[in-house]
């Protein structure tokens, strides 16, 4: 485990939970005692045993959940976007206007929202022709371009990710976890992505938090020491494998 020595300070942090619990009446809690700060531009990844409350994290930064007890501290009103494990695309809207949609929702005029599309379809690289298909007609990679697409068009401060590629398989997956960093690079807004994937989260993290199961805290967080932008030869260096082999340790109960 990092010590608290390497841990981004609270007060100089984007958004810091402190304390926070989750309870319901007559259940478990789901969150207790959590405590972790993320800082500007940073790329952070979540990783633990299904149900201990990584999508509840996200919940409560987009302010789509509340603490039982404890603050969620989200610095300076940033504009935050969700990506979540389905590409949740509505079917009768095409590519173009299905990533215009948060600009609509925003009620962004309509001059304004062509450029900001155009930019984000740049970033996730579809070709022109398949800017007018319907989701119908597009691949499950695509359909999750499209998602990112979406969440990036706003230019968000905050890109919350649960699990966006977890239905893909792994050779695409990783191509996606390269361009995901391409755009992170070149964009430079804070991610907190959720994954069960080891590999995953070392090969696009700066730090990786570990969470326990019932209730949800963390255990350890494990800083990834690699500088980017990554190559996709990194996944078979032996440090990288000697990260994943803590990581996935310490989600078996083991030390770091």
């Amino acid at each position: 485990m990092s010590s608290a020595s390497d841990r981004e300070p609270a007060e100089s942090s984007l958004l810091a939970m402190q304390s926070v619990a989750v309870r319901f009446a007559d259940h478990p809690p789901v969150l207790e005692d959590l405590d972790f700060a993320v800082g500007h531009g940073q790329f952070v990844s979540l990783v633990g045993p299904s149900g201990c409350g990584k999508t509840t994290i996200l919940r409560l930064i987009a302010h789509l959940a509340e603490p039982t007890a404890g603050r969620v501290v989200v610095q300076d009103a940033p504009r935050t976007a969700f990506v979540f494990q389905e590409p949740n695309l509505l079917p009768w809207r095409n590519v173009v206007d299905n990533i215009r949609l948060p600009l609509e929702l925003l009620r962004i005029p309509g001059r304004d929202q062509r450029p900001a599309v155009d930019e984000s379809l740049r970033m996730i690289g579809l070709r022109r022709s398949d800017h007018g298909k319907y989701p119908r007609m597009l691949s499950g990679g695509m359909r999750m371009r499209v998602s990112l697409a979406r969440a990036l068009v706003t230019r968000p401060h905050i890109l919350l990710l649960d699990e966006p590629f977890a239905a893909l398989d792994d050779m695409l997956r990783q191509q996606l976890n390269e361009e995901l960093l391409r755009i992170w690079q070149a964009q430079q807004w804070t991610a907190l992505f959720v994954t069960h994937n080891v590999a995953e989260s070392v090969f696009l993290s700066q730090r990786v938090l570990v969470m326990s199961a019932h209730p949800g805290q963390i255990v350890a967080e494990v800083p990834i020491p690699f500088p980017y932008p990554r190559a996709p030869d990194l996944r078979g260096d032996p440090e990288f494998a000697r990260l994943a082999a803590r990581i996935s340790q310490q989600l078996r109960g083991g030390p770091v």
